[in-house]
């Protein structure tokens, strides 16, 4: 095959197959690294697994303490897994959008580079 033919098959057949997997692997380790789905399936856990024990005896006092702070470490990672959920989301939509500007960039550079050179 000529020089040429292999410069086009390169240019608009192989490098954009590895911007996409370049793209997807982005968007798989965002996945993984922010524990999205870990965090889904423990959205009310407490946070850092951090519980008050009631205690074996009948105490009001006790009971309603360890009851506040149970339900206030839940709301605690509640709100942390959304942050960590709506970070995630962000970082998404980023790599899709540099990754995209990247993709159609390699595409088109080949073009506009001999559109101004005919130019000038």
């Amino acid at each position: 095959m000529p020089t040429f033919i292999n410069y086009l098959y390169w240019q608009f057949i192989l490098n954009p197959q590895k911007i996409l997997q370049r793209i997807r692997t982005f968007l798989v380790f965002g996945f993984d690294f922010f524990s999205v789905k870990e965090s889904f399936f423990n959205l009310f856990s407490p946070w850092r697994r951090q519980i008050s024990y009631y205690g074996n005896s009948i105490d009001i006092a006790r009971f309603f303490e360890a009851l506040t702070t149970n339900i206030i470490s839940r709301i605690i990672g509640f709100i942390m897994r959304i942050f960590l959920f709506l970070f995630f989301i962000a970082y998404e939509a980023i790599i899709l959008i540099i990754g995209s500007i990247i993709f159609i960039i390699t595409l088109t550079y080949p073009i506009l580079a001999i559109y101004l050179i005919t130019i000038l």
